[in-house]
């Protein structure tokens, strides 16, 4: 479709980003080539920054990084897609504060540590965490096994763990949890060792989660004697999760090769409800378990089922907003909106991030207090492009990070709200 001009949008946006130099607001450049002012690592970068600062990450390979009380954003420059290596941590944020992750490539390290393998660390932080645009991958269990049964360090690692955090929201992100190990007898095991379970792709205890159009697959179990088993895609031992719109898939299971007793592996769940699991809603989205594993004496694994637990299922549609992680204002930031035909959607902006409620409603408001800019309506595609104006970053700051929100009206009246994104509108020369 053409692209639409929002003019009142232009104003509404101006409203939001104060005439005065923030406190803080400056823009750290990391590299890894190096250059004037530009900082080697991201945790260089962290380590320098000043609560509101925004990390700006170009092309590269980086170690992972650690957050600790600190209200940043680490954001890929535009066009690229960075790489982290290890376990990243976002820790002890405290409420009011929030960190946004945008547009990174995230993996686990494979190592004998029972963290390191993780993409991504969320713990004991009360303030808004908000991941885009990015992908977390936990690492494949290559090290050699302790005890040759086929249990504990044998298994992959998951791609994000989530403890003791109220207030994480993920979009447009892609979760992928690692392999068990395979083929122990090459370490020195014997060859009837069962092969690794896979790791989950999001572990949350006492935690509240909520994914916005993201894809999550349990890792795959690793091929030995008997197959190891794959993994849910959701792993929940307690706490609370939304799941709007997205993918969840179990991992497969491992192939079995021993010739006298060698099972496949069982189908990861899809998703697994534990004892402290509190209510988990899943609104517009697919779950399915994993497929059994082959076996070379004709013994498959079984299918994974799609839950292990009862999730609550909210009938509800869903509005979804696209955009680019980073833009140089004043540029003009094309918006894509996805919802029902004939929906009126609206655009809520606010310089303040949304908290979780204490009780879960069937819909989230990620924003607080916000403005609203009105759209056109949905076509009868549904879906529509709109160029919304932006302006200029204050003077003397380098960046500035606007939470947004999608909602829409149906012609019946139904309040329908969609996907978080935040908005990091950079000064010229970035």
């Amino acid at each position: 479709m053409p692209n639409v001009p929002v003019a009142p949008c232009a104003l509404a946006l101006a409203l939001l980003v104060p005439t005065t130099t923030p406190a803080r607001a400056d823009v750290l450049v990391v590299d890894p080539v190096g250059g004037p002012g530009s900082f080697a690592t991201i945790q260089a970068a962290v380590d320098a920054a000043f609560d509101g600062d925004v990390i700006l990450v170009r092309q590269g390979v980086y170690g992972g990084f650690t957050i600790d009380a600190k209200a940043v954003a680490v954001v890929a420059a535009a066009g690229t897609f960075p790489k982290t290596s290890g376990e990243s941590r976002i820790l002890n944020l405290p409420v009011g504060k929030s960190v946004l992750l945008s547009g990174l490539d995230m993996a686990g390290l494979t190592s004998t540590s029972p963290t390191l393998g993780r993409a991504l660390t969320v713990a004991d932080s009360w303030g808004a965490v908000r991941i885009q645009d990015t992908r977390m991958v936990g690492a494949n269990n290559l090290t050699s096994p302790s005890n040759c049964l086929g249990v504990g360090d044998e298994n992959g690692w998951p791609a994000l763990v989530a403890e003791r955090s109220p207030d994480v929201m993920l979009a447009h992100s892609d979760l992928i949890g690692g392999r068990g190990l395979q083929q122990a007898s090459a370490l020195g095991c014997p060859k009837k060792t069962p092969g690794g379970d896979g790791g989950p792709a999001l572990t949350t205890l006492t935690a509240r989660v909520a994914l916005f159009q993201c894809y999550a697959q349990g890792g795959l179990g690793g091929m030995g004697g008997s197959g190891g088993h794959g993994a849910e895609a959701l792993r929940v031992l307690s706490g609370s999760n939304w799941i709007y719109d997205s993918e969840l898939l179990g991992g497969n299971g491992g192939a079995g090769f021993d010739w006298l007793w060698g099972p496949g592996g069982n189908g990861g769940y899809g998703a697994t409800f534990l004892g402290g699991s509190n209510l988990n809603f899943f609104t517009d989205s697919t779950v399915l378990g994993g497929a059994g594993g082959s076996s070379f004496i004709g013994v498959p694994g079984f299918p994974g089922q799609p839950f292990l637990g009862f999730p609550q299922f909210v009938e509800h549609p869903t509005v979804d907003l696209r955009f680019a992680g980073t833009t140089v204002g004043p540029a003009p930031v094309l918006m894509t909106v996805q919802g029902p035909a004939q929906t009126l959607p609206f655009l809520l902006v606010s310089p303040v991030q949304g908290r979780f409620p204490s009780s879960p409603p069937p819909i989230l408001l990620a924003v607080s207090d916000p403005l609203i800019l009105g759209l056109p309506p949905v076509g009868p595609s549904g879906s529509m492009q709109v160029s919304v104006p932006t302006v200029p970053v204050p003077p003397g700051a380098g960046g500035w990070v606007l939470p947004t929100q999608v909602a829409a009206v149906t012609p019946q009246g139904e309040l329908l709200l969609g996907t978080p994104r935040s908005l990091v509108l950079l000064a010229p020369g970035f």
